[in-house]
């Protein structure tokens, strides 16, 4: 199976890439039934981020009605090396985000975002020819366009009104594990969970995507 195999292939030719009807969005919370993942205060990270996938999914999709969204992954799925990556790439969805949870320990929350960048990033000059990327280097694909959106992500978090409730982070270029093998734009989210739960973060999320999606 292709998630399994060390080389994945790259079709760089955009007419091809680009030749969509909508903007899809696909959501993958961490975790999965043998994968539980980190104590929250009153859950786990697998069954929380899997809740928060399920609303954010809810409201992106009111808030933007030609907008598809799609789950990684169902309760008591079981996912396979590189199996995310390999779906969102296969789908060409538009955009990924990686949804992670810790338990927050500090007075005020933290939001991190991340994009994928390993330590032999090197650029690429794109051509309409066939290449080969091994998958640790698919993110090279997407760099550029993932950290403007993330960037956009984050200016919209760091926005006056939801300072009180929580501090967004200047996006990070790291090797981010669940975003490995991602050609298309994917960006990592880890917020910090107190008592309140999840519910707080939705709308910021929802209403960060705007300029990226109304930008198309």
């Amino acid at each position: 199976m292709l998630f399994n195999r060390f080389i994945l292939l790259i079709l760089l030719i955009p007419n091809i890439i680009l030749s969509k009807q909508s903007f899809t969005i696909m959501l993958d919370p961490a975790g999965d039934s043998k994968q539980i993942g980190r104590t929250l205060y009153n859950s786990f990270e697998r069954s929380a981020t899997l809740q928060f996938a399920q609303e954010l999914k809810r409201q992106i999709q009111i808030s933007y009605p030609h907008v598809n969204v799609i789950l990684s992954k169902s309760a008591g799925q079981t996912l396979e090396k590189l199996q995310s990556a390999t779906f969102a790439n296969r789908l060409n969805v538009d955009l990924v985000l990686s949804l992670n949870f810790y338990k927050e320990t500090a007075v005020k929350p933290h939001i991190f975002l991340y994009q994928f960048k390993n330590q032999n990033f090197f650029s690429v000059n794109q051509s309409d020819q066939l290449q080969f990327y091994p998958y640790h280097q698919a993110f090279i694909v997407s760099f550029d366009k993932t950290k403007i959106w993330g960037v956009t992500m984050q200016k919209s978090l760091q926005d006056p009104n939801y300072r009180h409730y929580f501090s967004c982070h200047q996006l990070l270029a790291v090797p981010f594990k669940p975003l490995v093998g991602m050609v298309i734009p994917a960006i990592g989210i880890e917020i910090g969970i107190k008592t309140n739960g999840w519910e707080p973060y939705i709308m910021p999320i929802v209403n960060s995507l705007s300029e990226i999606i109304y930008a198309l």
